[in-house]
């Protein structure tokens, strides 16, 4: 029980975390400002971790539903994912989510 504010502070630094992680290994593939004395191994096991942390970070803050509104993140998620559908040429059950 860390509260709210904190649970919300928690994710903010775990997105930055994913973010740099993202950029990092983005830059790796495209040959760009390489990182040094890092293998893609290794530049991906760390996207996925951040992805981890960030997936058990918001499965916490969804419990909270005197705040949180998992019917509105769940229909968010679906007009999401079939507007990106539409934009990809993708049938609902191809998209990779």
């Amino acid at each position: 029980a860390i509260g709210v504010p904190a649970l919300l502070d928690q994710m903010v630094e775990e997105c930055l975390e994913l973010g740099h992680a993202c950029a990092k290994y983005s830059r790796y593939l495209r040959n760009e400002n390489q990182v040094h004395g890092r293998t893609e191994e290794e530049l991906l096991a760390n996207v996925q971790e951040e992805m981890a942390d960030v997936y058990v970070t918001l499965r916490e803050l969804r419990k909270v539903t005197n705040v949180i509104d998992n019917e509105k993140i769940s229909s968010t998620i679906d007009a999401k994912r079939k507007r990106m559908n539409e934009r990809l040429g993708m049938k609902a059950e191809s998209f990779i989510f």
